[in-house]
């Protein structure tokens, strides 16, 4: 897996407060987790069993979280919000493509209609999707030539929402399996990613 996105729970049991988390001690958390990169975040949660507060690591130290030091959450003075729950992103790329094909997908009787979201994040935060346009995607098909459509690309909230029509040959069934490609260039220039769809 790529990536990977979770609270900071206590072996003790209970939850980190964010008061100090930083991505030094997310770094840390990630890479004991076999990831390379790590970026601290605050969740919002509906719990509030906080058990430490304030974890500082040395600056040195990338490796191991027993040279780090915090505070008991019940002798620390500030209160904490469940929205002030720590967590963290681990992640293995400095730049994450990620693409989800929504449920409204569908494989009709002439043509394709597919729905995608696609995200980019570089070191965990998200990247511009500017650069994403109509003529950016293409639909292929191991068994059959497909006619693609301009692509509609809306982009939202840090995520860019694609439709697509690639069109059907005359008398075309649906192959078993049935499996598309979506072919995508860009966010930056030279960049080419593919994402597979089975029906």
């Amino acid at each position: 897996k790529q990536w990977y996105q979770r609270r900071v729970a206590i072996t003790a049991g209970g939850t980190l407060c964010d008061d100090g988390w930083d991505n030094r001690e997310a770094g840390i958390i990630c890479r004991q987790n076999g990831f390379k990169y790590g970026k601290a975040i605050s969740l919002v949660t509906d719990r509030e069993d906080f058990v430490l507060t304030g974890l500082d690591c040395p600056c040195d130290e990338k490796e191991n979280l027993e040279r780090c030091s915090a505070t008991r959450y019940e002798d620390s003075e500030l209160p904490c919000l469940p929205e002030e729950t720590a967590g963290v992103r681990c992640y293995n790329q400095s730049t994450e493509i990620i693409g989800t094909f929504l449920k409204k997908t569908a494989s009709k009787k002439k043509a394709y209609k597919i729905f995608l979201s696609v995200e980019v994040n570089k070191f965990g935060e998200p990247f511009g999707l500017t650069r994403l346009h109509s003529s950016s995607f293409e639909v292929k098909s191991q068994s059959v030539k497909l006619k693609t459509g301009k692509a509609s690309v809306k982009v939202k909230e840090g995520a860019a929402f694609v439709t697509l029509i690639a069109k059907k040959p005359k008398g075309h069934g649906p192959p078993k399996p049935d499996c598309l490609t979506v072919e995508m260039e860009g966010p930056a220039n030279g960049q080419h990613h593919e994402f597979e769809h089975c029906f």
